[in-house]
């Protein structure tokens, strides 16, 4: 008996099934506006076979930019293996403060898959720092102005503390927290400055000496005006000198006899730190005395009814003095009173002086 057999035909498939997966992960649920917001990426295959190399684009939202300023961020990724993965982190930057939600989409020629949304805060706090005008300060004694720290951001700052950190021409500087304040600080912190809320100290400088006054104020907290922990600022005044003039007189000879001559010398001195300017003496002679003559450091001037001008004087600086002699005839025998005036640009009010004189037959 014959048997014939037909040998079985066998052949195998393969089913290849490229899957992509997106993910994105923000590493912090809250940043701070000056920090980098760090991103990661993940494209996975999760199917078989290979996926071909692609990019991966992240949807940036208004506010928020790529570590180079743009407003767009692309990755481009090799091909992936099955159960392989492509991982890139990036660095973000916000320009503004609020609630951002972020997400990436992954591409290929045939496959294209977007990730979930991945959301996070960013805390603007924004403060300002305005310091008033010195203008001029007055050697010798020490200023005061306002400085005032605001937060105009939505966001409360913790930790702030506020310094001179570096003077010329400054013999002394504090701040004091409010103006009735006697107890000076180098330093001043504060634990909190609400959204909206101001603080106000006052800046007390007292200058070295005679010109220009330069200090630097310093700032230090997180993120103050969006970009830097650190606001600096320089205050400059000018340091003038306070003329103060001291007026004198004296008689020379006394008592006088009727018709011999009665000499006075005038001196003013300049005691303070400023130049003193524009120095004028008024000399007014009783009637027992005429005048007859002068020299000194600036022009003598009779006038009407006894008045004799001196000056003015341009200039008398800080320690300088100026002088005046004048002579005059007694004509009459009398208890006499000479008297001088001292005016300048400086003085608000004349300075007097006056000099009893005895006139005798």
């Amino acid at each position: 008996m014959l048997v014939r057999y037909d040998a079985p035909i066998c052949s195998t498939w393969r089913i290849v099934d490229p899957k992509l997966r997106a993910e994105v992960a923000v590493e912090n649920d809250t940043y701070w506006i000056c920090e980098e917001i760090e991103v990661a990426i993940r494209v996975a295959n999760r199917g078989t076979g290979t996926v071909e190399a692609g990019r991966v684009r992240f949807e940036l939202p208004e506010g928020l930019q790529s570590e180079d300023g743009e407003g767009a961020l692309e990755l481009e990724f090799d091909s992936i293996d099955a159960d392989d993965s492509f991982e890139k982190k990036a660095k973000l930057r916000a320009t503004r403060g609020g609630r951002f939600e972020i997400r990436a989409s992954a591409e290929t020629a045939t496959l294209s898959v977007r990730s979930r949304s991945e959301p996070f805060r960013v805390l603007d706090p924004r403060v300002e720092l305005s310091i008033g005008d010195f203008g001029q300060i007055p050697l010798g004694s020490a200023e005061r102005v306002a400085v005032r720290i605001m937060n105009t951001g939505e966001t409360a700052v913790e930790d702030l503390s506020i310094q001179v950190d570096d003077t010329e021409n400054v013999d002394a500087a504090a701040f004091f927290r409010h103006d009735e304040d006697e107890d000076p600080h180098e330093e001043v912190e504060f634990d909190e400055l609400a959204p909206g809320e101001t603080r106000t100290l006052m800046l007390a400088v007292r200058p070295d000496e005679v010109g220009d006054v330069e200090l630097r104020i310093v700032l230090e907290g997180r993120c103050l005006d969006g970009a830097n922990d650190r606001i600096e600022q320089v205050v400059r005044a000018t340091a003038v000198g306070i003329p103060a003039a001291r007026l004198e007189l004296l008689d020379l000879e006394d008592p006088v006899s009727v018709g011999n001559l009665a000499t006075y010398r005038i001196f003013v001195k300049n005691q303070g730190t400023g130049d003193e300017l524009g120095a004028t003496v008024r000399l007014e002679l009783p009637e027992q005395l005429e005048f007859v003559d002068g020299e000194g450091a600036a022009a003598v001037a009779e006038q009407q009814d006894g008045t004799v001008l001196l000056g003015p004087v341009e200039r008398i600086g800080p320690g300088e003095s100026v002088e005046w002699e004048i002579r005059a005839r007694a004509v009459a025998a009398g208890q006499t009173h000479v008297r001088v005036s001292l005016a300048s640009d400086a003085t608000r009010s004349p300075v007097h002086e006056e000099e009893p004189t005895t006139l005798v037959d």
